[in-house]
């Protein structure tokens, strides 16, 4: 039939008159015959399900029945009805037969019809309690069995039961030992499949152990198989937006632990988006997240906190000294220290925060000097292995958010009394630390080859310099003036980089905010009051280009790509100005005189020539002025 499919037409009349043949071999080879071309398309054979239904009921040729009882499962899922019809014969095979095929066909296609004999009411029949009880039970006989491939199997058939009875692994404690079990197994189908049923397990209350016990097997697994092992964890955590999930600091430590496990470099990314989820969206557990990204960044050593994930790092290759971190979460980190700065003093008063070294190096004046030293460390831009050039632009970025916020607390508690200083603002020391080390760092990241690193690198450089703070000789009196702009522009920074903390917005809420009208402004005088404008007192002075007030000098024909020149030449004649004339030359070669008189505006020789710019003939070395020379099109 596969190479000649009109045959079928010709021949399934005679087939399906085989079905009602007396001798049982014929029989058994219609069965056959029909139970694989079902396999292409199960819906062509539905009007022959009374005929194998009532092989169903009354045959005892177990290989035909096994045939049978697919063919009749591949049907429910086209015809619902089936199912319930299906329940009680299908039960009293399970019940009578001794054959492991027949058993293990007959509980999967009950499994099959678990499915879908739930009526448009929502009542059920009322043996399905016994029929759930019954599936199971034999399930876990064929799990427990030392034949390799009967435990796969009921593997795969407990993951069919758990679709429509989610809840049986839950009420019976034994089938989750056993479960938990075969993640030992030697052989890596036979866990993998184990591995998928862990989420229907998973519960508030046994939630912290499942998570610690399969902490335990990353360790021995590896390949694919540690992979599929973080996947599990993440979506059973994750699942129904963190349903299951009591205390979110735990699972930032959960997260922190696996950032540093070596091998499930795929799985990166997604641990990075629920740690920067998790600090989004739960406002108690920020300074913890600040925290356990400090000790990403800048702490040397172990950057697990707790005895249990310290044995696990340990296990994990992790020597003492020696921290791997993935590099998809990197940024993650940065983008939580830079982004809730403002709570970094919240995150060094917590407890336990003592035995961590924030310090970068020797040569670190304060937790905020740490961090812009770890943000922009040369080496991570010209090393030997720099980091990607996604991660440097969020490094750059989050390092001035962290400046920013290293200035405001600085400005908030000076001069303030019975505070503790070395938690609540930086020492003028670390303030000048910190400019000096972004000036010095973001010079080498300013020659990137990334566009985006090199434009983040360049206008962090401009803002330093735009309040004042530009390279000097690192004398105490620097050190104060390098305080004072930094305070002085502390509210200016806060407002162009961390005006307010992001906040999370539902799909459901933004679609309502689409369908909505437009929200209304700012007032100009709200936004003036908010920003310090004495911090852009460079704007007001005279330069080359723009004069006081920034009204700029000269026209716009005096603007070249490659250096100023002056487009027009003019002589003073009794204290008055007299323009040349210029010889205009149009891309057709033809040549029309200009003529700009004092107070007469403009002459044009030709009509053909309005409102058309002056060009210069001495315009040599500038790339984008078109030769007059020059054909058209050869530019």
């Amino acid at each position: 039939f596969l190479k000649y499919p009109q045959g079928l037409r010709l021949s399934f009349d005679r087939i399906k008159a085989c079905l009602d043949d007396s001798h049982p071999s014929v029989v058994s080879c219609a069965v056959n015959v029909i139970t694989e071309l079902s396999d292409v398309n199960p819906k062509n054979y539905l009007p022959l399900a009374p005929a194998f239904f009532k092989l169903l009921t009354s045959s005892a040729n177990n290989w035909m029945l096994i045939k049978v009882v697919k063919l009749l499962g591949s049907l429910v899922p086209e015809e619902p009805r089936l199912a319930r019809k299906l329940l009680e014969p299908l039960s009293n095979i399970v019940k009578a037969t001794h054959a492991k095929s027949l058993l293990y066909e007959a509980v999967y296609a009950t499994t099959l019809c678990l499915q879908y004999v739930k009526k448009s009411d929502g009542s059920q029949p009322a043996n399905i309690p016994q029929v759930v009880e019954l599936c199971a039970s034999t399930l876990r006989n064929f799990v427990q069995d030392s034949d390799q491939n009967l435990k796969y199997l009921g593997l795969v058939g407990f993951g069919s039961l758990l679709e429509s009875q989610p809840k049986v692994l839950m009420s019976h404690s034994e089938h989750r030992g056993l479960i938990l079990k075969c993640l030992s197994d030697e052989d890596v189908t036979i866990r993998t499949r184990a591995l998928g049923l862990l989420k229907f397990m998973a519960t508030e209350r046994n939630l912290v152990e499942l998570i610690n016990q399969l902490l335990g097997h990353v360790e021995a697994a590896s390949g694919q198989y540690r992979c599929d092992l973080v996947a599990t964890m993440i979506g059973m955590c994750s699942s129904n937006k963190y349903e299951l999930i009591v205390d979110f600091s735990w699972y930032v430590d959960v997260l922190v632990t696996l950032s540093g496990v070596r091998g499930i470099e795929g799985q990166g990314e997604v641990i990075a988006k629920q740690w920067m989820d998790v600090a989004w969206r739960v406002l108690p557990v920020r300074p913890y997240a600040v925290r356990r990204s400090l000790e990403i960044l800048v702490c040397r050593g172990q950057g697990v906190s707790e005895t249990s994930e310290n044995e696990v790092g340990e296990s994990l290759g992790h020597s003492e000294g020696e921290r791997y971190i993935l590099s998809e979460v990197l940024p993650a980190a940065a983008w939580i220290v830079g982004e809730y700065s403002h709570l970094l003093p919240e995150a060094l008063a917590e407890e336990g925060m003592d035995n961590i070294d924030s310090q970068y190096d020797s040569s670190s004046k304060g937790i905020y000097h740490s961090l812009i030293q770890s943000l922009t460390a040369p080496t991570d831009a010209a090393g030997i292995n720099p980091l990607p050039c996604d991660t440097q632009a969020v490094f750059v970025q989050n390092a001035m958010k962290v400046f920013s916020a290293a200035c405001h607390h600085s400005y908030q508690t000076d001069g303030t009394q019975g505070m503790d200083a070395n938690e609540l603002s930086c020492s003028d020391a670390e303030l000048n630390a910190c400019v000096v080390t972004l000036l010095k760092n973001l010079v080498i990241y300013m020659e990137s080859p990334d566009v985006e690193v090199k434009e983040r690198a360049f206008t962090s450089y401009q803002l330093l310099q735009c309040i004042g703070l530009e390279t000097t000789n690192n004398g105490s009196s620097s050190v104060q003036n390098y305080a004072s702009n930094c305070k002085a522009a502390s509210s200016t920074l806060k407002y162009l980089l961390t005006p307010e903390p992001m906040k999370p917005i539902s799909a459901k809420a933004q679609r309502r905010k689409l369908a909505e009208a437009p929200p209304s402004p700012i007032s100009v005088q709200e936004w003036d009051n908010e920003i310090q404008w004495n911090a852009f007192w460079f704007l007001d002075e005279e330069t080359a280009c723009f004069g006081k007030n920034g009204v700029p000098k000269g026209t716009i024909e005096s603007v070249s790509f490659t250096k100023q020149q002056s487009t027009v030449e003019t002589s003073v004649t009794d204290g008055k100005h007299k323009d040349r004339f210029l010889d205009i030359t149009d891309r057709q070669g033809g040549t029309e005189a200009t003529s700009f008189g004092n107070d007469t505006g403009c002459h044009f020789s030709s009509t053909n020539f309005t409102n058309a710019p002056a060009a210069s003939n001495r315009r040599d070395g500038d790339p984008f002025y078109l030769h007059p020379s020059t054909p058209r099109g050869s530019l």
